[in-house]
């Protein structure tokens, strides 16, 4: 099962967005864009919400040694008033897997668990 429908099997309708990012091959994937999200953002919206990840990525780092003693950054959640990010990065910051979802916040725990494991990201157009 590929990492998109594993999320949508456990996530159900509520997914809105399931995108992949490397920033050291500088590339980006949409895995899955419910056709309603789809309509409501151009190409270039989508190249900078891949550079407002990349930057999260370089905060990421900051924040692993800033708050040493939790471990790990991991997961960052964003709320909005029409939906919620999550977006989950691997140790060193490099590759990063972002969710769109419906406003529902009980969807935020079950996106947690759902991607723990999601490290290493498949190739780039795998």
């Amino acid at each position: 099962m590929s990492l998109e429908a594993r999320i949508r099997d456990a996530l159900g309708d509520g997914v809105r967005t399931v995108g992949l990012a490397w920033f050291a091959e500088s590339e980006y994937e949409i895995r899955y864009m419910r056709e309603d999200i789809g309509q409501q953002y151009s190409k270039a919206d989508m190249e900078r919400i891949y550079q407002d990840l990349g930057i999260g990525g370089f905060a990421k780092q900051i924040q692993d040694e800033l708050y040493e003693p939790l471990g790990d950054f991991r997961v960052t959640v964003q709320v909005f008033d029409h939906g919620l990010n999550v977006v989950r990065w691997n140790e060193a910051g490099s590759q990063a897997l972002f969710l769109g979802l419906d406003r529902d916040r009980d969807l935020i725990l079950d996106a947690i668990d759902a991607t723990e494991d999601v490290f290493p990201l498949p190739d780039p157009a795998a």
